[in-house]
């Protein structure tokens, strides 16, 4: 299944559950949670953090699951004795969005869980692709149980991740800044401030948000993350307004952000 393992945490760390769509998304999300922990957080929290949280995945070894596996990892507990609700395709408002089915069998999952784990929050990451009724879906999912028992947080990118990264890449040098004039002249627009506006699914359109990425970064990973771990986080707030990165980095601060004061 598509998942990784990564350090190991203390067993009084809360455990943050994360659904993603790939193992990058789950590294550029819980980054930026973590900064936002660190630097919009009470100054404790600063050295302190890695300790008070863990990210993991509905398998407990694992620090990530994804959404392409969850019948997979369902399956593993329906097998333990966890009997699966029925009807999760409906609500009392009708007929479920995109995704809201196994959003809501996630969260129920994950509720479950929490019985023997000490799972605060589940943070459901998922792409647009430009299909809003993606981000519909899952807040229907999120309101139909009490945010109570689990947080829920949830990250939507439009119309990828990759448009998230691009809101945080500014030139470190004259080659990047040459570059990044050519491919707005190419384009016609900023890629950094527009992020959103790159739909193309043709991988060598010019308009390809991945192939935009791919230029400026040089496909080099380091250069990426330097975008989210290193750009300013006001930066990333103004630029995400559309890309949905500032819904996600304001969810982090007002839902997430909290529970950690639980674990001090």
């Amino acid at each position: 299944m598509g998942v990784g393992k990564r350090e190991k945490m203390t067993d009084e760390a809360y455990e943050f559950l994360v659904l993603v769509e790939a193992e990058a998304d789950a590294r550029t999300a819980t980054a930026l949670a973590d900064r936002i922990f660190v630097e919009r957080g009470p100054d404790w929290i600063d050295g302190n953090f890695e300790y008070l949280r863990k990210w993991s995945g509905f398998i407990s070894d694992m620090w990530f699951s994804c959404w392409k596996d969850f019948k997979q990892i369902e399956k593993k507990y329906i097998d333990k004795g966890y009997k699966r609700p029925r009807y999760l395709g409906y609500s009392r408002n009708g007929a479920g969005k995109t995704d809201s089915a196994t959003a809501r069998r996630a969260i129920l999952l994950a509720q479950e869980i929490k019985k023997t784990r000490l799972v605060r929050a589940l943070i459901l990451i998922r792409d647009l692709d430009s299909q809003s009724e993606r981000r519909e879906g899952l807040e229907q999912a999120r309101n139909s149980v009490n945010r109570e028992i689990l947080e829920i947080i949830i990250g939507t990118s439009d119309p990828n991740r990759e448009a998230w990264v691009l809101n945080g890449f500014i030139p470190l040098n004259e080659r990047e800044e040459k570059l990044l004039e050519k491919i707005r002249s190419e384009i016609c627009l900023d890629p950094c401030l527009k992020a959103e506006s790159l739909r193309s699914t043709e991988p060598n359109d010019p308009r390809n948000v991945k192939k935009v990425l791919s230029r400026l970064t040089n496909g080099e990973y380091d250069r990426e993350e330097k975008c989210w771990s290193e750009t300013n986080l006001d930066v990333l707030v103004n630029r995400g307004e559309k890309t949905g990165l500032r819904d996600y980095l304001n969810e982090v601060e007002t839902r997430l952000l909290p529970i950690l004061g639980d674990g001090a």
